[in-house]
């Protein structure tokens, strides 16, 4: 994961299903993943506006969102059979929405959406999350 470059995660064809039209790789400033590679993937051309952050997170694991105190309300899921915790602000609805995924110790893969102007529901939030990810996974384990 230290040398993942996370836009590398998403095929143009599942681009066209996320419906998104603006990649960019980056650096994650401002949070708690401060200086690891990030993607955004933005559907910024016509409405509706949204966007998905997809980081290679390499310095803690799931357990992290679950075990630790976290401005965040998580769960335990799984996605494609590995572990994963889900999880968004806590006390905020229908805003975001992010899963990370348990890809090896110490690293996951975090994969979040934001909708910027369609209303959509928590659950809507998260399942196209949770779509993201799986795309990013299955072509992660394609890269082993």
């Amino acid at each position: 994961m230290n040398d993942l470059d996370p836009c590398t995660l998403f095929s143009h064809e599942q681009q066209t299903q996320l419906g998104v039209d603006n990649v960019r790789q980056g650096v994650a400033n401002g949070t708690i993943y401060e200086g690891m590679k990030e993607c955004t993937l933005d559907r910024d051309s016509a409405e509706p506006f949204y966007g998905y952050s997809v980081i290679a997170v390499t310095n803690v694991d799931v357990s992290f969102w679950i075990n630790e105190r976290r401005n965040a309300d998580a769960k335990l899921i799984s996605i494609a059979g590995y572990p994963a915790a889900e999880f968004h602000t806590k006390g905020v609805q229908d805003e975001d929405c992010a899963v990370a995924i348990g890809v090896a110790r110490n690293q996951h893969l975090h994969v979040e959406m934001h909708p910027l102007s369609e209303d959509l529901k928590q659950d809507q939030i998260c399942q196209r999350s949770e779509q993201a990810a799986e795309m990013a996974l299955q072509t992660l384990q394609t890269l082993r």
